[in-house]
C-alpha cells in the first residue's frame, strides 16, 4: 500500500489530559517560519523566539536534542553536536484533524498502536518502508538512517 505525498509538515496527537477532556489532535501545513539552532550559542535564542511566538498565539512544533544541554550548562558532558540542536516550525493555526483523516494519512499512527512483540516490529518495519518509499519528507530518511545504525 502506498500513500500520496502528505500536505502536512507536523502532526500532534496527544491523549486526553483528563477523563472529561478531549485528546489534542492537530495537523500543520507549511510553517510561517522555521527556527533552527545549530550551535549551543543559538539554542536559547531559538527557544526565546518560540516562546514569543507561542505567547502571541501561534503554534510552535519542534524538538530540542539532548546535546543542546551545553547551551544551559557548559559543564554538561554530551556528544559533540553533529547537526541541528533545536528546531521549531511556527504556525498561525492548526489544520482541522478531519482533513488529516480524509487524507488517509492517519493510518500511519494506527498501524502499530495496541500491538506488541514481533507483530509490532513487523508493522513498524512496514510503516518505515512506506514512509521512505512515499517520499513524505527527506528528513525522515535521515532519521531512519540514524535509527538503524
Amino acid at each position: 500500500m502506498s500513500f500520496p505525498p502528505s500536505p502536512f509538515t507536523a502532526l500532534v496527537d496527544f491523549v486526553a489530559s483528563s477523563d472529561d477532556a478531549p485528546p489534542l489532535r492537530a495537523a500543520f501545513g507549511t510553517p510561517r517560519e522555521r527556527l533552527v539552532a545549530r550551535t549551543p550559542a543559538e539554542v536559547r535564542g531559538v527557544l526565546d523566539a518560540a516562546m514569543a511566538h507561542a505567547r502571541a498565539g501561534r503554534w510552535c512544533v519542534g524538538a530540542v536534542r539532548y546535546e543542546a544541554a551545553k547551551a544551559f550548562d557548559a559543564a554538561c558532558e554530551v556528544h559533540e553536536p553533529d547537526g541541528v540542536l533545536a528546531s521549531f516550525s511556527v504556525h498561525d493555526e492548526p489544520l482541522p484533524w478531519a482533513k488529516l483523516v480524509a487524507s488517509r494519512a492517519h493510518i500511519l499512527s494506527e498501524m502499530a498502536v495496541g500491538v506488541a512483540g514481533p507483530e509490532r516490529s513487523r508493522r513498524l518495519a512496514v510503516l518505515r518502508e512506506q514512509i521512505l518509499s512515499a517520499g513524505w519528507n527527506s528528513a525522515l530518511r535521515e532519521i531512519d538512517a540514524q535509527l538503524v545504525r
